[in-house]
């Protein structure tokens, strides 16, 4: 309304003006007549505020996306290929993840896909394989880990697609002139994060012995490694309240160290994941200082929950690992602690009983 009153004052000084010699002889207008270039202005003149308005909208939408970014050509060095990026600027300080993607194809199809990274937190990646001789394009999507479906961004790259007559925006070519001695592992795990749960048929189920706890009271827990990705699933007693996902914890020993990371009688804790939210340890042992390394697939459904991560996140190898993971949690008020701790020794687990506790400052 603001934006059609300024406008409004300047009509009447304007409108004479152009409309009438030379002006409305020079208008940028394909109008075959004076009254329809003058129909035209009109026009435009009507929807200028609802274009300005369109405009700022855009804008402050813009804010809340990571800003775009350059792309470094690959290193390719038998047997690793290293992709580098700049780092996208989040407007609001929010944290930014990026999802690596390898294709053989410009469009960028599912079955066009050879490899993919998901929410990485650095602005680079080395691969422990070598793709196959050929030609090859990578893209880096920057997502802000608020909304990361809605608030993303590529990068300045781009190339022109002959075939299709059209800029392909955010991409990166490159080369393999050699033969690789190994190539990307199969993506994802076996296990898919959808709620379901049907692939953990047949998986170890690992049983809290006490019945303690009264919002979080972990009733079973499962594990898998495969491909290169970690994958837990654990069950409540009762329904898991998504409002409350930090109530959740699962506090991961990467090292096998329990002087290293957040100490507990029983583990280091090297990393923690809280619901869907991944954290690192950055403190010295007994304070609380975790660094926010993003989202993780997770799905909850009734009293049970699942969640996967990529491995290198964690520092781990894509062969079966060793760790140890506790699965900690406590109700909204700090009490009611119920645990459930796991020895996971190259791909075997077993539950270890053994009281838990902060170890002493």
């Amino acid at each position: 309304a603001k934006i059609k009153q300024y406008t409004d004052t300047y009509y009447n000084v304007v409108y004479p003006l152009i409309s009438s010699p030379p002006d409305v002889d020079n208008l940028d207008s394909n109008q075959p007549t004076e009254e329809a270039v003058l129909n035209e202005y009109n026009q435009i003149y009507n929807g200028l505020a609802n274009t300005v308005q369109k405009n700022y909208d855009r804008f402050l939408k813009i804010q809340n996306s990571p800003m775009p970014f350059g792309m470094d050509a690959p290193s390719i060095q038998q047997p690793n290929i290293t992709f580098s990026w700049e780092e996208a600027v989040d407007l609001q300080s929010d944290p930014v993840t990026y999802d690596l993607e390898i294709s053989d194809n410009l469009a960028f199809k599912p079955s066009d896909i050879k490899f993919s990274a998901k929410n990485l937190t650095q602005t680079r990646y080395t691969t422990d394989w070598m793709l196959p001789r050929g030609n090859y394009y990578y893209r880096i999507t920057a997502r802000d880990t608020r909304n990361p479906t809605e608030n993303w961004q590529l990068s300045f790259e781009e190339i022109y697609n002959s075939a299709t007559d059209v800029s392909v925006h955010g991409v990166m070519a490159f080369s393999v002139g050699f033969d690789g001695t190994s190539t990307p592992p199969p993506q994802g795990g076996r296990i898919s994060i959808d709620g379901d749960f049907k692939d953990w048929a047949g998986h170890t189920a690992y049983s809290d012995s006490t019945n303690d706890g009264t919002v979080v009271n972990w009733d079973k827990v499962w594990t898998d490694d495969d491909r290169g990705v970690l994958s837990f699933s654990y069950a409540n007693v009762s329904e898991i309240n998504k409002s409350q996902l930090y109530l959740w914890n699962i506090y991961l020993d990467t090292d096998n160290k329990k002087t290293t990371g957040y100490t507990f009688n029983v583990l280091g804790g090297d990393y923690l994941l809280q619901g869907k939210n991944l954290y690192e340890y950055t403190g010295t042992g007994q304070n609380w200082s975790w660094k926010f390394l993003g989202k993780v697939d997770y799905a909850a459904t009734g009293n049970r929950a699942e969640l996967s991560i990529d491995k290198q996140k964690l520092g781990l190898s894509t062969s079966a690992s060793s760790y140890r993971a506790l699965f900690y949690g406590t109700d909204t008020h700090g009490n009611n602690l119920d645990y459930l701790l796991i020895d996971v020794s190259a791909g075997t687990a077993a539950v270890i009983e053994q009281p838990v506790a902060l170890a002493a400052s």
